[in-house]
């Protein structure tokens, strides 16, 4: 059984959403495990349509070949040490997905030091998805959203001590959230809810190793009612959010996928700053299915997305898709606007020349990795200009997400 119904689903994915030769990569033909691969490398994740047959692909970006691969159960999850000797492998079985595996494999040999049980894994109905699992800035913590189903669905946020291979004692739920991007910070983890327009910090206490709820939660939707002069039905027209971020001065932001800004005090959720991020003057329109704003993001929108930062936090990048397109139920990106995360300052925009769902971001801060899973190919951009340096081509049969080796 699926994890989340198809109401559910369609609720978030209405409101949310120089030519170079090709390198071909035959398919089956992947080498076997010989040894860890190198900085800037890929680990692209493959669903293969959702399908018990997904595999882990590590890519040479440099060559466009496929380096090696692992196979990866039903709608596989995966998230990198900071030193890139581990890799975790979050996956299900797809006749009882509530019986998932957690693994931890030794990116130097591919093998498998130890498989733990990874009940209620929060898992979507369709192909392409986005992470559910992210690692703590200090790679100490994996902090994993869950779905119970057993009563009532109730999603949580569960632990996974990578020191000890286990995972912590107790859970924080979080009712209604539906579906959520996780943020790290020092401390804990904001999860930004798409179901209830809200971001919640989750502390983690080092000392005794448990899981405290914080009192401090930014309400989104409540506080964009607040800053508008026309009152807005609250259930009738929500404000879903796509995507934040913290800054580096102690805020947190919070961005929705019809344009509109929170910025948070990170500590106590407190209101600093909200507005548009093309900064557009005008009152916006509240008609559903639109943009609100009609400066540089016109027509187009942001559908819930990982946070992709430049390396030393001066850009932001967002992918956009276009609104007609969702109105015909894509919730296909085409579009990579580079923002100033302080004042929104848009810095550029890059069209790869193709319809993708996610991207990635290099250490060095100069390549961006453009996932389609249409084509099944992965974009190599100049991340300052959006150049297509190459196409990778073959990357299984429906690449979702990419992670960069360190």
């Amino acid at each position: 059984m699926r994890r989340i119904t198809e109401k559910a689903w369609r609720l978030i994915s209405t409101a949310l959403a120089l030519a170079l030769p090709l390198v071909s990569l035959a398919s089956g033909q992947h080498a076997t495990w010989s040894g860890r691969p190198n900085s800037g490398w890929l680990y692209v994740v493959d669903s293969n349509r959702n399908t018990t047959e997904s595999t882990v692909l590590v890519v040479d970006p440099e060559k466009g070949q496929i380096a090696a691969s692992l196979r990866a159960g039903f709608q596989p999850d995966i998230t990198l040490s900071p030193d890139g000797s581990r890799l975790y492998l979050s996956f299900s079985d797809q006749q009882n997905p509530a019986e998932g595996k957690l693994q931890v494999i030794d990116t130097s040999t591919g093998a498998v030091l130890k498989e733990l049980p990874n009940r209620n894994r929060w898992l979507t109905t369709d192909y392409a998805y986005s992470p559910n699992m992210v690692l703590s800035n200090d790679g100490v913590w994996i902090y994993l959203l869950k779905m119970d189903q057993s009563g009532a669905a109730i999603e949580y946020i569960e632990v996974f001590d990578t020191q000890l291979s286990a995972f912590l004692s107790n859970r924080i739920a979080l009712p209604e959230c539906v579906s959520a991007i996780m943020v790290p910070s020092e401390t804990g983890v904001y999860a930004v809810c798409g179901g209830t327009q809200d971001v919640r910090f989750v502390n983690v206490d080092r000392e005794s190793k448990t899981l405290r709820p914080t009192s401090m939660t930014i309400e989104i939707g409540k506080s964009l009612r607040e800053g508008t002069s026309k009152p807005v039905p609250y259930q009738k027209y929500p404000h879903y959010v796509a995507t934040g971020f913290l800054n580096p001065n102690a805020t947190f932001t919070a961005i929705t996928t019809d344009g509109l800004f929170v910025r948070s005090d990170a500590l106590s959720g407190e209101t600093i700053d909200r507005g548009a991020i093309d900064r557009a003057t005008h009152a916006p329109s509240f008609e559903p299915g639109l943009p609100i704003t009609m400066g540089w993001l016109q027509d187009r929108w942001l559908r819930m997305q990982t946070p992709v930062v430049s390396p030393d936090g001066k850009r932001i990048y967002l992918g956009l898709g276009q609104a007609k397109a969702l109105k015909h139920g894509s919730q296909s990106l085409d579009r990579i606007v580079i923002l100033d995360p302080t004042d929104f300052d848009l810095i550029s925009t890059l069209n790869p020349h193709r319809t993708f769902w996610s991207f990635a971001i290099n250490s060095s801060g100069n390549r961006l990795y453009v996932v389609d899973p249409y084509q099944a190919v992965v974009s190599v951009l100049d991340a300052n200009n959006g150049r297509e340096l190459s196409v990778i081509s073959g990357v299984g049969t429906t690449p979702v997400y990419a992670v960069v080796a360190p």
